[in-house]
């Protein structure tokens, strides 16, 4: 059965926009192809487009965000997922406000730590550098996760 994972951030142009394209290509790498990939923001505007230091950083790792536009997270939406991962405490806080019938968990938690991924906007290409590597780091280890995640039916 296909799941649905939800990545979301404040805006939905910087951190959530790499961590989904991020994550849906280590799932094409590991043979994992059951699994929609999306992301939004609490906050975001939609249509924005993803920024010009976030599509250079992800073109640096061969992955493409130059279609990605920018989705506000709404009840209808984070309702659709079937495990929502956000950048901080603060996002996971909104995301649980929205749906109590889905499982929220910050990138670092579901990563087994308590990391808290600050957002490089307007900080410069080595903030989106250094912050696409933390998540990538993440990732890695949310992807070894999720199988047994839902197997174990957690989510």
């Amino acid at each position: 059965m296909r799941k649905k994972v939800l990545v979301v951030c404040t805006g939905n142009t910087c951190r959530s926009s790499m961590a989904a394209v991020m994550l849906a290509d280590l799932l094409r790498s590991q043979g994992i192809g059951d699994v929609e990939v999306d992301s939004a923001g609490v906050a975001a505007f939609p249509g924005q487009p993803a920024s010009e230091e976030a599509r250079q950083v992800m073109a640096e790792l061969g992955l493409d965000l130059k279609g990605h536009r920018a989705k506000l997270l709404t009840e209808e939406l984070a309702s659709q997922a079937d495990l929502i991962l956000t950048m901080t405490s603060a996002h996971k806080r909104a995301v649980e406000a929205l749906t109590e019938d889905v499982p929220v968990f910050t990138l670092g938690e579901f990563a087994g730590g308590d990391e808290e991924l600050a957002d490089p906007f307007g900080q410069g290409i080595d903030a989106y550098r250094s912050a696409a590597g933390k998540i990538r780091e993440l990732l890695v280890k949310t992807v070894d996760r999720l199988e047994n995640f839902w197997k174990e039916g957690e989510g």
